[in-house]
């Protein structure tokens, strides 16, 4: 019986102990595997933090390439910008200067059409003073001889106290008593009328002339004649182109 109890307890003693170094072994083994879990965790954290750490730089370096992938082009585009600025600037100049050139050709143009319609509208203006001038010297000539070429009718009514009228065909005029009626003129008054004038036609008379008369009326010419008259009366009478002529002579001397 006491042994049966002793064997008992050493049975249970080892028993004991073997539960007891199980339970050291299975705590042991809990403990190495949480250890070892531990590790794994905190490995498995450090590559998550190295994998997230290499994302971030990734990021970082995908950012920096970004950035100067953006910088880059900026610099072109800055560039391109530039050159473009150059080019705009190369012709902007060129075209202010074609600008300035056109101007200044405009300028010379203008003056010139200005001058040229100056010298023409002075030439014609210079024309016409010319062509008044010499109208006017004609008009003036043709009053003058108008005013020198009288009807008989009129031949004891003239302004003047003392003139001559010579009365002669146009022809023989010209011909003959031009030179001397305009010499003539220089010292006294002479007045002419035409006997081939249709207004003269009832003074003139293939018959004796009439020539000392008082009133004009009784005039009667038949050849060429000279006349003086003072305060409108017929003081002498000359007859013929050689008597006329003497007179005129006398005249002038």
């Amino acid at each position: 019986m006491g042994k049966s109890k002793n064997t008992s307890k050493t049975t249970s003693k080892k028993t004991e102990v073997k539960e007891t170094t199980k339970n050291k072994t299975n705590k042991t083994a809990n403990s190495a595997a949480k250890t070892t879990s531990k590790k794994i965790n905190k490995d498995e954290k450090t590559e998550s933090k190295k994998t997230e750490s290499k994302k971030v730089e990734s990021k970082k370096t995908n950012k920096v390439e970004t950035k100067n992938k953006v910088e880059t082009k900026n610099q072109k585009v800055e560039k391109e910008v530039k050159n473009e600025k150059k080019l705009f600037d190369k012709k902007d100049l060129s075209s202010t200067e074609e600008i300035k050139i056109g101007n200044l050709f405009k300028i010379v143009l203008i003056i010139l059409v200005v001058f040229g319609l100056f010298y023409v509208i002075t030439y014609y203006i210079e024309k016409n003073k010319k062509e008044t001038t010499s109208d006017t010297n004609s008009t003036n000539s043709y009053v003058e001889i108008q005013y020198d070429e009288i009807l008989i009718g009129s031949a004891l009514n003239q302004n003047e106290n003392e003139y001559y009228v010579l009365i002669t065909s146009k022809e023989n005029y010209k011909k003959n008593f031009t030179n001397m009626v305009n010499a003539a003129k220089t010292k006294t008054k002479v007045y002419y009328s035409y006997n081939d004038n249709g207004l003269n036609a009832k003074y003139i008379t293939n018959e004796d002339s009439n020539l000392n008369v008082q009133n004009i009326e009784d005039l009667r010419v038949k050849t060429d004649t000279l006349i003086k008259v003072n305060d409108h009366n017929i003081s002498e009478t000359y007859e013929g182109t050689e008597a006329i002529l003497n007179k005129f002579v006398e005249i002038y001397k």
